[in-house]
């Protein structure tokens, strides 16, 4: 089986404007593949897909708000393009098979792949339509009762079968062998266990509504008055005695059929009364109602929506904020008594849920997102000062910072960031590894943060660092051990040798080049491509 070049095309504009995971930093590499784009898709185009082995995924555990963790995935470039390629070949075909989104029933992700490389609808609010219609059915069974529930570590406990069980009950051609080169690539990242797909890719959250799709069908067979909204359904009825008969047998379905258990701790058969008054009133909604003023008075939405319209195919949008016509917009607008209105807004929603008990990380989450955008800085130090108490939304943290940071604000903040890396919270690979991306802002210059190297826990990121800081002697000090390296630590210090004088680099790197392996090879043409064109 051959990959389509139209879903590998795809694949490309996807992965370069929206990443490979949510969980992690922009790999470096997907700038390699783009300029050496041709050789890189010839090579897949006659891949028999049917018979590649992805390499190791990097594997770490992510903050959550209680306390917990949870693995996240970033797969290797190249297995990037290709499971993106593989998931977008069908996904057309799996969002055919759901429950139609009229019927405003299965609410999350509505599955519609776009030129611009999304696989979901844009502009859709789905936790917005999931509230409405929870409040619907609230007022048609007002005096019945409701189950809310979800499922435990849904992502890691899909069963892989259950997915080319459900890509071949579509029925179309070739989802049947689809299906099957899914099922093997997913179960070889997962080392031949038969549980679990990537958390983090886009493409997994498309593969994961097929499932949720199949068990829709099972509720479907019992009432459709419910909503979903992935894994958190409310299922409505007129008594208590038919609501505990249909989650009898639905948990009992789901672990014959799925191998899924239904979480103990968030499930209850409530009054929708007591429903009403508990649940409708939820974090997302508060967080609506705090931030609907405020966003809707950010004059910059405007210039986000032309810089999208704007951007090429293969451009992520962001990118285009350094030009001097965005900084002129920024100019203007920062001087104006509107964005000092917003910008404080932003301040005081911010602090005052971290002054909170129970920080609404939802409503903190959105904050950060908003006011890196529009590279609102009110926030910038309440977000270094209170980072610990941050810890789940550090990859929104990572990028907030990394996005509004300038040289004269790393220097104003300087002895708070030198402290970081020597904090407990900082021993956490995941965690670290966000801060040594923030480390890597070419906003410190050569500013020797952190002290030393040994708080970097991967050579990766000390490589990265390296980069920026301009050291020579770390680059040098890793050349001779280089094929000792994993691939993804060896690629990093290549991408580092940047730093070294051009015939020393050029030298090096087409040593790389002629005993590495395809992805080397480019990332080393890449950097002499980029030298020569300076």
């Amino acid at each position: 089986m051959h990959l389509t070049e139209t879903s590998l095309e795809w694949a490309l504009v996807h992965l370069r404007r929206f990443y490979s995971s949510d969980f992690f930093p922009e790999p470096f590499e997907f700038r390699a593949i783009h300029t050496q784009w041709s050789t890189v898709k010839d090579y897949l185009l006659q891949l028999d897909i049917s018979k590649h082995v992805p390499h190791a995924a990097l594997r770490l555990l992510a903050p959550k708000p209680n306390g917990t963790f949870r693995v996240v995935h970033q797969l290797d470039p190249l297995d990037s393009l290709i499971y993106t390629s593989l998931v977008h070949s069908v996904a057309a075909d799996i969002e055919g098979f759901r429950i139609p989104e009229s019927e405003c029933i299965a609410c999350s992700y509505r599955i519609a792949p776009d030129v611009n490389g999304s696989f979901f609808k844009q502009m859709q609010d789905g936790w917005n339509s999931f509230t409405e219609r929870s409040k619907q059915l609230a007022a048609k069974y007002k005096n019945g009762v409701v189950i809310v529930t979800d499922l435990v570590d849904f992502y890691n406990q899909i069963y892989s079968h259950r997915i080319q069980n459900v890509i071949s009950e579509i029925g179309k051609p070739g989802c049947d062998e689809i299906g099957q080169v899914i099922e093997s690539f997913v179960e070889a990242i997962n080392t031949q266990t038969s549980r679990g797909i990537p958390v983090g890719p886009a493409a997994s959250i498309v593969l994961s509504e097929s499932v949720l799709a199949d068990i829709d069908r099972k509720v479907l067979g019992y009432t459709r008055d419910y909503a979903r909204y992935s894994d958190d359904f409310r299922i409505f009825f007129r008594d208590f005695i038919s609501a505990r008969a249909f989650l009898h047998d639905f948990t009992e379905y789901l672990h014959d059929n799925h191998r899924l258990v239904i979480s103990a701790e968030k499930t209850k058969i409530l009054p929708v009364d007591c429903f009403t008054k508990e649940l409708l009133t939820d974090d997302a909604i508060r967080e609506q109602q705090k931030l609907e003023e405020t966003r809707n008075k950010v004059a910059m939405e405007k210039y986000v929506e032309k810089l999208i319209l704007e951007a090429g195919p293969y451009d992520d949008p962001a990118e285009y904020f350094d030009h001097e016509d965005y900084l002129e917009v920024l100019r203007k607008l920062s001087e104006s008594e509107e964005f000092r209105v917003v910008s404080d807004s932003y301040r005081q929603i911010f602090e005052g849920e971290l002054r909170s008990a129970r920080p609404d990380f939802m409503l903190l989450r959105r904050v950060l997102r908003n006011a890196g955008t529009y590279r609102i800085r009110s926030i910038f130090h309440s977000v270094v000062t209170n980072f610990a108490s941050l810890l789940p939304l550090v990859r929104e943290t990572g990028i907030y910072i990394t996005r509004v940071m300038t040289e004269k604000v790393a220097s104003k903040y300087l002895s708070e960031f030198m402290a970081l890396p020597e904090s407990a919270e900082a021993k956490l690979p995941f965690v670290n590894m966000w801060l040594s991306h923030i480390f890597s802002n070419r906003a410190f210059g050569s500013v020797v943060i952190p002290s030393n190297y040994e708080s970097i826990l991967s050579i990766r990121d000390r490589a990265l660092i390296a980069l920026r800081r301009n050291d020579r002697a770390w680059v040098k000090s890793h050349k001779s051990g280089l094929d000792t390296l994993g691939p993804w630590d060896k690629r990093a210090v290549l991408f580092a040798s940047q730093v070294l004088s051009a015939d020393e680099r050029g030298a090096w790197l087409r040593v790389a080049k002629a005993r590495g392996s395809l992805l080397e090879q480019i990332l080393a043409d890449h950097l002499i491509a980029s030298r020569a064109s300076a």
